[in-house]
């Protein structure tokens, strides 16, 4: 029978590495004459896993595919393609290869890069992939990263930026996708003393038995269902126990409670007679969570969690806090059974408060629910706000030297001089050590600032005498500015309270906060000639944009400028015109 040339008239190619062997593999609707073909081609093989086609891949494999595939077969098959090619594409992977040659890149380095772009190229056959704006190509990359590892992913992203930013010239562009967070996801285990007083709380002896497998011998569903009457002498539920006896002694109680009440015939959890399965021990535990609302036991789950994690301890205890306000508004209800629609109402009702209260409660549910309780929440459910482009308030150098002049404690003095002369954050300077800081040489070294990153940044030398009478007066044992007790950290609240107090004094009218030092440090780098790229590496910001939003707040500039206003032929006063003007 002929094989229909309109159907099998391609063969497209795609190159794979195989078992660490760089190949070629076939993709093309069933025609055994073209796989006749195929088996005659030296080295080819089959792959039951990708259900395909593969043959080594050479420098000169175009030249043997189509030797074996296209001359002289009576045109069973038309052309040999490569994946992603088509007429409205070739010239842009020709280029984006000749580019990369001509950049040097190496040869591995190519391939990789080869096999991303095509992918991307491929994916938009019929679209000129060039005129694409930053948020087609934001969310190619964002929906292709889920199920790529780490190292991939980062491989896709660079061979896509590769080609806007080197071969059409665009500006820079960051895919902030946020870190991959590997968590060990572990049982909740509430130890005895925590774990008896809620069971107190619950009057059945059946579901008293159930909570305490669930949640103190860490019991899954399935294992739960499967106990049988005899089961308590199994010593792997006794070694769950340890060696507590009080817990053992508990566990007896509860046991026998369960049997004498309800009477079951062979199995631990009964129904009418016959063996629960672990969908009816999952529901129960659920509805035990919410009726008798042991708000303890939600708390520990995600703490365990956050503990396994890298984030700072503010957004840990952000996270709890936030999905604790959550658990409660839906009245202790567990979190897999509230549906996507509630937890959208759940965010409009924080779209009532600041933007940035909206966005941290999107980040935390999503945080949750995918690391605690392995589901995913939909994009369209979890929409942030929309935030306006502010810009940061600051201190005129006037203020500043205003706010100084009202300090007289060497350690206020001290605080808010370093805060403002070196730009560093309120979080920066409480764990400000006394040996981060020398003033010889002009610097200060951040440890652990925002984001986990270290940076050097700069001190005034005139800060050398103040610094001396202070370590000479207050003698701190670990960080330079302590608290009451030795070697505690001085508190935010008592850091700000120093900085309002001297703005009042001063006769600032106006709100102020700590942020604004580090703010005004910006932008008076800058006006004093300071180049971005320094002020950008000494605050430690990773994007220049972020840095550059302090640009606009610069007044030598503005003070060039002049309004069009200045130019009118008008008296001071504004009331009357010049003679020589017409009214």
């Amino acid at each position: 029978m002929e094989p229909d040339s309109k159907t099998h008239e391609f063969i497209i190619t795609e190159q794979i590495y195989h078992q660490g062997e760089k190949r070629i593999k076939f993709t093309f609707g069933y025609n055994g004459q073209i796989i006749d073909l195929i088996k005659k081609i030296p080295g080819r093989k089959w792959s039951r896993s990708m259900k395909a086609w593969h043959v080594p891949c050479g420098t000169d494999y175009h030249t043997i595919l189509h030797q074996f595939l296209v001359e002289d077969k009576g045109k069973i098959v038309n052309k040999v393609r490569e994946k992603g090619e088509n007429e409205g594409n070739s010239k842009c992977l020709s280029i984006y290869e000749d580019t990369m040659a001509l950049r040097r890149l190496s040869v591995c380095t190519r391939d990789i890069y080869k096999y991303f772009f095509s992918e991307f190229v491929h994916a938009y056959a019929q679209e000129n992939i060039d005129e694409f704006t930053f948020t087609q190509i934001y969310y190619y990359i964002k929906n292709k990263a889920r199920n790529l590892s780490n190292t991939r992913r980062r491989q896709m992203i660079a061979s896509i930026k590769f080609y806007y930013e080197k071969v059409l010239g665009r500006d820079k562009m960051f895919f902030n996708l946020g870190s991959e967070m590997k968590v060990l996801v572990i049982p909740v285990h509430l130890s005895f003393q925590k774990i008896k007083p809620l069971i107190e709380k619950i009057n059945s002896p059946h579901d008293k038995l159930i909570l305490f497998l669930a949640y103190h011998l860490n019991l899954g569903p399935q294992k739960i269902s499967e106990l049988r009457i005899s089961s308590l002498g199994e010593t792997e539920l006794i070694a769950r126990i340890c060696d507590n006896n009080l817990a053992k002694k508990y566990l007896n109680q509860l046991w026998d409670s369960h049997i004498k009440n309800l009477h079951p015939v062979e199995w631990l959890i009964e129904v009418k007679g016959k063996k629960v399965d672990a969908l009816y021990i999952r529901k129960r535990v659920y509805s035990l969570l919410m009726h008798y609302k042991l708000e303890e036991i939600y708390h520990e789950q995600l703490a365990n969690v956050l503990e396994l994690t890298n984030l700072s301890e503010a957004t840990k205890r952000g996270y709890l806090s936030m999905f604790m306000f959550f658990i409660k508004a839906f009245r202790y209800k567990h979190p897999s059974e509230i549906n996507h629609e509630s937890i959208q109402k759940f965010l409009l009702y924080c779209s009532k408060k600041s933007e940035s209260y909206q966005n941290h409660a999107v980040s935390a549910l999503k945080f949750c629910y995918k690391t605690v309780y392995n589901r995913e929440i939909p994009e369209q459910y979890l929409v942030r706000p929309h935030v306006g482009k502010r810009l940061p308030d600051i201190l005129d150098k006037d203020e500043v030297l205003a706010i100084f002049h009202q300090l007289d404690n060497k350690k206020h003095k001290l605080l808010i001089s370093l805060m403002y002369a070196a730009g560093l954050r309120r979080s920066e300077v409480q764990k400000l050590a006394i040996r981060d800081i020398s003033i010889k040489t002009g610097e200060i070294f951040v440890r652990e600032g925002k984001g986990q990153k270290d940076r050097v940044t700069v001190v005034s030398q005139k800060l050398k005498g103040l610094l001396a009478l202070y370590l000479k007066e207050y003698t701190p044992k670990k960080y330079l500015f302590e608290g009451e007790k030795p070697g505690e950290m001085y508190s935010f609240s008592s850091m700000s309270n120093v900085l309002k107090a001297a703005a009042r004094s001063a006769g600032i009218q106006r709100r102020v906060h700590l942020h604004m030092l580090r703010h005004s440090f910006a932008t008076h780098s800058l006006e004093q000639g300071m180049d971005i790229r320094y002020v950008q590496e000494l605050l430690g910001h990773s994007d220049l944009k972020t840095t550059e939003r302090y640009t606009h707040l610069t007044t030598i500039a503005l003070r060039k400028l002049k309004s069009p206003f200045d130019f009118l032929e008008i008296e001071e006063n504004g009331s009357t015109f010049k003679d020589d003007l017409p009214p």
